[in-house]
């Protein structure tokens, strides 16, 4: 899956903080499975590095606009991003979301 994601001409995730406002597009330069080197791992994540399975090398952050999750859908069922997530238990989604 990895393999497939970073295929893509630009890779961005959306980053979505619960009970919050704000989201943001993280741009991606990297996705690992498993632990990368301890220096790759910013210092407040090293005690605990090894809970995590996929790590993401992230270049910015830029703050989305605040109608996103209205603008993206879901790609397996076609739902927008802003229902969808309401009512499902899922960590992430796959999105088709607009340019820019």
């Amino acid at each position: 899956m990895i393999k497939e994601i970073m295929a893509s001409d630009s890779l961005r995730i959306l980053l979505i903080r619960s009970g919050k406002a704000e989201r943001y597009w993280a741009e991606v330069k990297e996705i690992q499975y498993g632990v990368p080197e301890k220096e790759a791992i910013p210092e407040y994540y090293r005690d605990t590095a090894g809970t995590f399975k996929t790590w993401f090398k992230i270049e910015k952050f830029v703050l989305a606009d605040k109608d996103v999750m209205s603008k993206c859908v879901v790609a397996s069922s076609g739902k927008i991003l802003g229902e969808a997530s309401k009512h499902s238990m899922r960590p992430y989604f796959i999105i088709n979301a607009p340019t820019g």
